[in-house]
């Protein structure tokens, strides 16, 4: 079922806040200690490295991770602190993940995610195009959307399901002012294409 809150996370995702060297150095990254509570080993650039969204919180799924690079990730931090926002987001490029508390999945295997309601209001805010996709990573399901405007920043949007209850929200934080987003998009579908799901029991 959709939410009114997936429509306020588009429509507010342009207010919030990978520089991949060249496409060849896009590769598997090895999966880190502090990531092993993901289901996925996330394919990322190797100059990438995580952290907890908030330089005073735990990593997890609740405040956030993100992936960047580590000048990226310090900026973000230092930030922060001192002046308590993440409007230095808008401009690193980096990859965020969260747990959404806000949507559920209703049946193992599936997301059900009304694409036209989206795409409205996508169409709203200015977009010239929407584009859907369906993945899986192993038997997880992973419904991507991505938007292209005329005249502001892209937006890529993946709703992981867990296959019950609450789902992930990932999601890729395009640079401001650039010309050509080639490098960023690389980026993010490489880590679609090629992010390896992590099975239930060796979780445990």
């Amino acid at each position: 079922m959709f939410s009114i809150s997936l429509l306020v996370a588009i429509s507010t995702i342009f207010s919030l806040p990978s520089n991949a060297e060249e496409e060849n150095c896009l590769s598997i990254q090895a999966c880190t200690e502090s990531d092993v509570f993901l289901p996925f080993k996330p394919a990322l650039p190797s100059n990438f490295v995580s952290g907890p969204l908030f330089p005073d919180k735990e990593i997890g799924l609740i405040d956030g991770i993100i992936w960047s690079t580590q000048e990226n990730i310090e900026d973000i931090w230092n930030h922060y602190k001192k002046n308590h926002d993440f409007n230095i987001l808008s401009s690193a490029g980096l990859i965020r993940a969260r747990l959404s508390l806000r949507l559920n999945q209703d049946s193992p295997g599936i997301l059900a995610i009304n694409e036209s309601i989206i795409r409205t209001e996508c169409r709203k805010l200015g977009a010239r195009r929407v584009r859907f996709k369906q993945l899986k990573w192993g038997n997880y399901p992973v419904t991507v959307i991505e938007v292209r405007f005329a005249t502001r920043k892209p937006m890529a949007i993946a709703w992981m399901g867990l296959n019950v209850g609450p789902i992930l929200f990932i999601d890729y934080i395009f640079p401001d002012n650039k010309t050509s987003y080639k490098k960023d998009w690389d980026i993010w579908h490489h880590f679609l294409q090629n992010t390896i799901a992590i099975p239930f029991e060796d979780l445990m």
